[in-house]
């Protein structure tokens, strides 16, 4: 129904099971490489858009409808299923698509063993998923935010202050970008920094 293809998660989880109907951000379209990501604020009780790049004038603001991380024949199974159409964005027509989807499977790959990883191959792998979002171009700050936030917990392991402060620094200017810099994830990796810039100067 109307409420099922144009609601809005409340809340950071998108399976929140409480959905809000914004008439405005609903008329949005989706992309596969979106330059726009929407968030629950709860303090405002709004559903607030932020630009995840430099949006060009003209240029259409689109979210995305489906998890990123997906290869392409999956995302369009789920968009189909989910809304009826099948999606022709540029990321979905690209002309190497076998090189794009690796990219994402890669992404979604490296963030589900990231958390458990070896602190040293940890911190590879989060510049490994930075640096492949870049590749794909991919602007989403919300995965770039929780890659840099393991980072710092792997840096913690090994001992390394100054480089979970530069990580925590990262987290919280992606995050304040994707969610506001009031957000609780954003206010969250803010303190973090504060610790290990703490940590860093009394090293």
């Amino acid at each position: 129904g109307i409420l099922r293809t144009n609601g809005f998660s409340r809340g950071a989880s998108s399976s929140s099971s409480t959905l809000l109907l914004c008439p405005v951000l609903a008329r949005l379209n989706h992309s596969c490489s979106p330059n726009c990501q929407q968030s629950w604020d709860e303090e405002s009780g709004q559903e607030k858009l932020y630009a995840m790049t430099k949006i060009q004038p003209g240029e259409e603001l689109c979210i995305t409808y489906c998890d990123l991380r997906e290869p392409r024949d999956k995302r369009r199974e789920v968009l189909r299923a989910k809304y009826g159409f099948l999606c022709s964005c540029p990321a979905c027509c690209h002309t190497d698509i076998e090189t794009s989807d690796a990219r994402r499977t890669e992404i979604a790959r490296l963030q589900e063993n990231l958390a458990a990883a070896q602190p040293a191959d940890g911190v590879e792998m989060a510049k490994r998923v930075l640096q492949l979002l870049d590749d794909e171009g991919v602007p989403d700050l919300m995965l770039r935010g929780l890659a840099c936030t393991e980072a710092v917990r792997h840096c913690e392991t090994l001992s390394d202050p100054q480089q979970a402060r530069s990580w925590a620094e990262k987290a919280y200017d992606f995050f304040s970008k994707a969610r506001g810099p009031t957000s609780e994830i954003a206010q969250d990796a803010k303190a973090l920094a504060k610790v290990e810039r703490t940590k860093s100067e009394a090293s």
